[in-house]
């Protein structure tokens, strides 16, 4: 009884200590893929790179416009 639960424990901590590192390949990869701009962070800059106004694909991408109501937004913001 003794031996099956401390081997239960010891398959349960493998197992954990394998997904931690898995999530760590996956997080240097993921911190790799920003840095380089391919990234999911990076999607926006791509979506606004394809965009119909874009100059041409291999331009850098422009920050997209904020909306003329946000444009005003610490002037709403009201309080203390």
């Amino acid at each position: 009884m003794k031996i099956e639960r401390d081997m239960l424990v010891a398959i349960l901590l493998g197992i954990i200590v394998l997904i931690g590192a898995l999530q760590a390949i996956q997080l240097t990869g993921l911190k790799n893929g920003v840095s380089e701009g391919t990234g999911a962070a990076s999607a926006p800059a791509a979506a606004a790179a394809a965009s119909p106004g874009a100059s041409s694909p291999s331009a850098p991408a422009q920050p997209a416009a904020v909306p003329s109501s946000l444009q005003n937004l610490p002037n709403m913001v009201g309080g203390c």
